[in-house]
């Protein structure tokens, strides 16, 4: 899966699954499937900076997770 992580300033974390989703639309961070990857990413992250000589950054969770999602559906994915 091709998966990009983006965070904002103020702090503002994105994911987006760029296959299905290339404009970037959709942002799954919230979403309880995705939380692996999340996860996984942030790991990285903390890895890659700490390589290049910056401190590890304190990356907190974030509180409001949603585990039932709704996803928007565009009018040519509706069979009619």
């Amino acid at each position: 899966m091709g998966a990009k992580i983006v965070i904002a300033n103020p702090p503002s974390p994105n994911l987006y699954e760029l296959q299905s989703d290339p404009y970037e639309l959709n942002n799954l961070i919230q979403l309880i499937p995705h939380q692996e990857v999340a996860n996984s990413l942030r790991k990285r992250l903390i890895q890659r900076m700490v390589l290049t000589g910056e401190t590890a950054p304190i990356i907190e969770p974030n509180p409001d997770i949603i585990s039932n999602p709704m996803r928007f559906v565009y009018p040519e994915e509706i069979d009619t």
